[in-house]
């Protein structure tokens, strides 16, 4: 999070210490369960969450939604969707959005902002719906528009 833009983006100086562009699945990755969710498991270090939950905010809203609630693919500095090929972005994005929005659920809960926790939780809960009723074809989840093979990423095996 201190890599911070002043407009919310949120970029990662890698791979030469030069980059200074964001990786939006990345990024979403970094700021949810996964990310400093697991970090406060492992460390217990509640001032963490405290000092990074505006921060995390303030990036969560540059994510446009749809209708439904969904993200959209966010572009970026580098639209990456990880090694490989076979990428279907959308479902890329959205599944790392609601990692996301998971972890930001249960650091809100942690820190006893019990508004912005169940803002979250409704979030979540309309999220899970509507991402099944879009993208699960009865065979695979898919983005309807994507033409490539399935993607292996948003699979679990």
């Amino acid at each position: 999070m201190g890599w911070q833009k002043e407009d919310g983006t949120l970029f990662s100086p890698i791979p030469a210490g030069n980059w200074d562009s964001e990786i939006a699945d990345q990024s979403l990755a970094s700021i949810g369960f996964y990310g400093i969710w697991t970090y406060y498991m492992h460390t217990g270090d509640k001032q963490l969450l405290i000092d990074l939950f505006p921060a995390i905010q303030k990036y969560l809203q540059l994510w446009e939604k749809d209708s439904d609630g969904l993200v959209r693919v966010r572009e970026g500095g580098w639209l990456w969707g990880d090694w490989g090929d076979h990428k279907d972005m959308l479902l890329i994005h959205n599944l790392w959005y609601y990692l996301a929005i998971k972890g930001n659920q249960l650091i809100a809960n942690e820190l006893r902002y019990d508004e912005q926790a169940k803002e979250y939780r409704l979030e979540m809960e309309k999220f899970k719906t509507k991402f099944n009723e879009r993208f699960w074809n009865g065979q695979s989840y898919r983005d309807p528009k994507y033409t490539g093979e399935t993607d292996e990423r948003v699979h679990m095996r």
